[in-house]
Formats: structure tokens, C-alpha cells, sequence
């Protein structure tokens, strides 16, 4: 189930610096996650990790579709299992959700993941999925702190 502390960080001194840090631990099916969020100038730079470390990275970006009014979300794999369909798909609703906070953002999003075995369910590579938990539960802690 989805708890959420009130371990909010927000350091004073943070403002007087080019980048603004942000950052909450919450849990996830008891499994502590700690998000963090780093506003460049020119992107925006959230690690989310249960291993106490930068896990894999990617680059997500959105562009405006010429067609229709929606974005279109293309999601590069820069380091790691980044290339994994599940973390594409995570990076991509990350973005989106951002977007819907902040309708006029164009920073790209430089996401780090670093997830236990236990965000995992499934027999096999091919039917492996995230719990149903883990992306509400990561979007309702981003949408506290952004």
C-alpha cells in the first residue's frame, strides 16, 4: 500500500544557488523511495532510487505534434537498462504528468531510476510489469513537491 511521509526537504540555501533541489521519502508497498528533483536552467534532473544510488538514465523530451494538440514524448536511453520498455514507459507518464503541473514547461527531463526487485511482477521478461503502486504513487509525491 502507498504511504507518504512528510519528510519533505526543502533547503533554504538551495535558492541561492543556480539549482533548485528539491526532495521527498515516501513508501511504496514498504519499500523506501526517495525523489529528487534538480531544476537546471536548462533541465530538469529527477532521480527517483529505493537503492540509495543513480540507477539507470534517460533522456525525455516533448515536442509539440503539428496534427493534434498533444505532445509527443520520445524517451532516449542514455545509461543502464534504460532501454527497458517498462522505464521508457515510467519516463514518458513522468513527463506528461510534469507537463500537466506545468503546462508551459520545455526542459527536457533527465530521469535516473534505481528501483528494487520488488516494483517487479512477473514470470518472465516478456509479462514483467511495474506493481500497480509504484507510478501513482511516485506521481502524487512529484505533484507535492513541483
Amino acid at each position: 500500500m502507498f504511504q507518504t511521509t512528510t519528510d519533505l526537504y526543502d533547503d533554504p540555501t538551495s535558492k541561492a544557488f543556480p539549482v533548485e533541489s528539491k526532495q521527498i521519502a515516501i513508501e511504496i508497498e514498504n519499500c523506501h523511495t526517495e525523489i529528487i528533483i534538480n531544476e537546471f536552467s536548462d533541465k530538469l534532473f529527477i532521480v527517483i532510487t529505493q537503492l540509495n544510488k543513480i540507477g539507470s538514465m534517460m533522456l525525455v523530451t516533448a515536442e509539440n505534434n503539428r496534427i493534434s494538440n498533444n505532445k509527443l514524448i520520445n524517451v532516449q536511453s542514455l545509461l543502464g537498462a534504460s532501454d527497458n520498455q517498462l522505464y521508457q514507459t515510467f519516463g514518458s507518464c513522468l513527463l506528461q504528468e510534469i507537463l500537466q503541473i506545468r503546462p508551459n514547461e520545455r526542459r527536457p527531463l533527465l530521469l535516473s531510476l534505481a528501483l528494487s526487485k520488488k516494483m517487479f511482477i512477473g514470470d518472465s521478461e516478456e509479462s514483467i510489469m511495474f506493481i500497480p503502486n509504484l507510478l501513482p504513487g511516485v506521481l502524487k509525491a512529484i505533484k507535492t513537491i513541483l
